[in-house]
């Protein structure tokens, strides 16, 4: 089976936006990765999709009828797939429209060592033709399980972590408020009118850091560039890194719950 050696493909720090087709049956996949083989056993091994930022929007045909996903994997082997920032906004399909945030096309994850965890994914729930995953299943001769590939089966995050075991500390999140095209015509983090980033993100501080992770026991650290997709530090004071392509300082909420001391009857 050729090629004889790990593909070793990296592939981080990327925002992808304003994918938009020509015509309404145009298949728009943010990252694609699958192998071209001629035996069916084949996989491409020890790959890395992290840090990406993928947005899908909608197209403004009144029907969409092609494949939309953000993430487009097949034939993967001893991969990992973490901390990416993955939303489609479309919301009018048409009978053959479907957009999932993840299409994935292989044996279950785990039966390959795919790791897919601390990811933030969200489509607009409006639509009734978005999911979460879609997810063919294969056996090892690459022939596609019947009941597998089904639309809407994995409509919500926590159904496809119960059936693959994937994404354990990812989230379903609104985070379209989050980023915007900034005056360079670049798809950024959002500041909001004092020049401060989202507060309480989901976004900031869920991811892993890359010594937490290896390949052929050398961490992930000695692969993937440490800084995001500006040059800046990720994982400030040990801090986890940030999902998606920037990293920013998030704030968080100082105070969920207040005791207040009462004195006398109201």
């Amino acid at each position: 089976v050729m090629p004889n050696a790990a593909t070793n493909t990296m592939v981080s720090n990327n925002a992808i936006w304003n994918l938009i087709g020509t015509n309404a049956n145009v298949n728009r996949y943010g990252i694609r990765f699958s192998a071209s083989k001629i035996d069916a056993s084949y996989r491409t091994a020890n790959d890395v999709i992290a840090n990406n930022t993928v947005w899908i929007p909608t197209d403004n045909f009144a029907e969409t009828c092609g494949n939309l996903a953000a993430l487009k994997l097949s034939d993967l082997e001893d991969a990992q797939i973490f901390n990416n920032a993955l939303m489609i906004t479309e919301t009018s399909f048409g009978t053959n429209g479907h957009s999932a945030l993840i299409n994935y096309s292989g044996n279950r994850p785990s039966v390959d060592n795919v790791l897919i965890n601390r990811n933030v994914y969200y489509y607009d729930e409006n639509a009734q033709n978005n999911d979460v995953a879609f997810f063919e299943e294969l056996d090892a001769n690459g022939v596609k399980y019947p009941q597998t590939g089904v639309i809407n089966e994995f409509k919500n995050l926590d159904q496809w972590q119960y059936w693959t075991g994937c994404d354990e500390h990812s989230y379903f999140y609104n985070f379209k408020d989050e980023i915007a095209i900034n005056s360079n015509n670049k798809l950024r983090m959002k500041l909001d009118a004092e020049g401060q980033y989202p507060i309480n993100s989901k976004l900031n501080n869920t991811g892993y850091i890359y010594d937490e992770l290896y390949i052929n026991n050398v961490a992930l650290d000695e692969y993937l560039n440490i800084h995001d997709i500006d040059g800046g530090l990720r994982g400030i004071a040990s801090a986890r890194y940030d999902i998606g392509a920037f990293e920013f300082l998030g704030r968080v909420y100082i105070k969920d719950l207040e005791a207040v001391k009462i004195t006398s009857p109201m």
